[in-house]
């Protein structure tokens, strides 16, 4: 018992929290006879072995993928949104009782067996999300009041206890009113009556089953002490896997018969295996996960199996669980900056040898820097910024050369002068003297000029491959004289606030000026080359 049904909490205001405690037998079954005569219920379903190992191995699944808050940045793309109070409560803690993965995997397993999946949502004054606390399935209900829902929930004591809808995050599966997910165990209690069934059957039949394995037939009537002297011998010269496929000589006409399995008993097996592709139905899961390895199947049919399973199985519910995430605990105003996304690379990743070959497209064709590769591969980035260049393909500009080889010196440029405004305004916040900002300015210019070479690098080395000229060799000319004018005219302020105006005005003018010197470079490289 995890805790009492009801308790007051506290986050400035009174506020309850219903408890995820398992519940007694609301209900005894699904509804309805079903045509084998067994009673379905929550307890006889997950006791199929089929049912269970999928309704976990997909809350399992679910729970273990990442949920991450975003924010949309402007112009494109997103960002981790750390700073919002709801990110830890997805990524981390739903509460103070329950991991991020255990609270979505209990509503994960309610979804699949109940249809429907449902969490408290406890604000603070200011209507903040605080806590996320699941709630058992079976003792919700819904119902629609004019434009308004509600949801009525049983509680330990029998008294109903109604939420408005702006207190609970309803996950639904797949239903047709609107209101509630249907239950898959429901839907498909026929099928698991007859799992159910055939279990008791075959359980029946090994208990109470008195066939013998081997008959030996004597044609005159054994005494008991005979008949027991032959039995004796008989397990002890063949009975046990050292014994096996032994030599027995049949005396006195003595007949020996291998009883096999009956016909009848073989189709039992075949029935409980059929049964189980069946729950493998029912929730779109791969057979090979439940140990039913099709003789045909190759470990290339395997393995598009799981793509399949990711994209057709777990894909979907992880995209119910989102948008309920975006609807209920987020505003509508903060619906058009943020949003939650379930992060599935991990289920996407390829052998090694098949991420190392995608990581060597990326990288070869200018969209990944070895620091995004060794993200992925959750290793740290390469020291001193090393990895934070992006190459640029040689082979893939058209004739019309300098239409083309600007956006990757404006590429270039931007990233340099970005760099080193942020780095310088972080110097200006440290060194408060002229004297010791000086002394750092002497620094971060050497390792800035560094950092210029490797940008420039392969952008100047592509415009000497396409000219025939030697301007890749001028990286560490442009850097040094690029870095050694901003600097002379930084030390020449006296004082802080005239650095940061200044820094203002760079931020808008460098980008276009150091374009116009590397252009200016490089045309003039590829003149003396011609």
């Amino acid at each position: 018992m995890l805790r009492r049904l009801a308790e007051q909490r506290s986050h400035g205001s009174t506020t309850w929290h219903v408890s995820q405690t398992p519940p007694g037998k609301v209900i005894t079954g699904y509804g309805g006879d079903t045509y084998a005569g067994k009673d379905v219920t929550l307890s006889t379903a997950m006791s199929i072995t089929a049912v269970y190992a999928c309704i976990r191995g997909i809350s399992e699944t679910l729970s273990t993928l990442p949920k991450i808050l975003y924010q949309r940045i402007p112009g494109g793309g997103k960002r981790r949104a750390y700073e919002h109070s709801l990110y830890p409560i997805l990524h981390d803690a739903l509460n103070p009782e329950h991991t991020a993965q255990w609270g979505w995997e209990i509503g994960g397993a309610w979804v699949l067996a109940w249809g429907n999946a449902y969490y408290q949502i406890i604000r603070t004054k200011g209507g903040e999300v605080a806590e996320l606390w699941p709630l058992s399935s079976d003792r919700m209900w819904i119902e629609r009041k004019g434009n308004q829902k509600l949801y009525h929930y049983r509680q330990q004591n029998g008294k109903t206890r109604d939420f408005p809808a702006d207190e609970i995050m309803h996950v639904p599966g797949l239903g047709f009113d609107g209101l509630m997910g249907l239950s898959p165990l429901q839907l498909a209690r026929n099928a698991l009556a007859t799992t159910l069934a055939a279990e008791e059957f075959g359980g029946k039949f090994f208990s109470n089953g008195a066939r013998p394995g081997i008959v030996l037939e004597h044609p005159k009537t054994l005494s008991k002490l005979a008949e027991q002297n032959l039995r004796t011998s008989f397990l002890e010269e063949h009975q046990g896997s050292e014994n096996s496929h032994g030599v027995f000589v049949a005396e006195e006409g003595m007949k020996v018969q291998v009883v096999g399995v009956p016909p009848e008993d073989a189709q039992l097996l075949e029935l409980l295996s059929f049964q189980i592709a069946e729950v493998a139905r029912i929730y779109g899961y791969p057979l090979a996960l439940l140990q039913e390895h099709d003789k045909a199947a190759t470990y290339a049919s395997v393995e598009q199996f799981m793509l399949s399973y990711v994209t057709h199985t777990i894909r979907p519910w992880a995209v119910r669980f989102d948008q309920a995430i975006n609807h209920s605990l987020l505003s509508p105003d903060e619906r058009g900056v943020y949003f939650c996304e379930t992060l599935m690379d991990s289920l996407l990743r390829g052998d090694i040898e098949t991420r190392y070959a995608a990581y060597a497209i990326g990288r070869q064709w200018g969209w990944l820097s070895a620091d995004d590769i060794l993200a992925m591969e959750n290793r740290n980035p390469l020291p001193g910024r090393q990895g934070q260049v992006y190459l640029t393909p040689l082979n893939m500009v058209p004739a019309d050369m300098k239409r083309n080889f600007e956006p990757t010196v404006a590429e270039a440029a931007g990233r340099i002068v970005r760099r080193e405004i942020h780095d310088l305004r972080e110097g200006l916040k440290k060194h408060k003297t002229a004297e010791a900002l000086a002394a750092w300015l002497d620094g971060f210019y050497q390792e800035h000029t560094e950092f210029i070479r490797k940008a420039l690098d392969p952008v100047l080395e592509t415009y000497s491959r396409l000219t025939n000229s030697q301007a890749a060799q001028g990286s560490t000319e442009l850097a040094q004289s690029w870095c050694e004018e901003n600097r002379k005219v930084l030390v020449q302020l006296s004082d802080q606030e005239s650095i940061a105006g200044l820094l203002d005005s760079w931020e808008k003018e460098l980008p276009g000026l150091l374009i116009r010197m590397i252009q200016e470079y490089a045309e003039k490289e590829g003149n003396n080359a011609a």
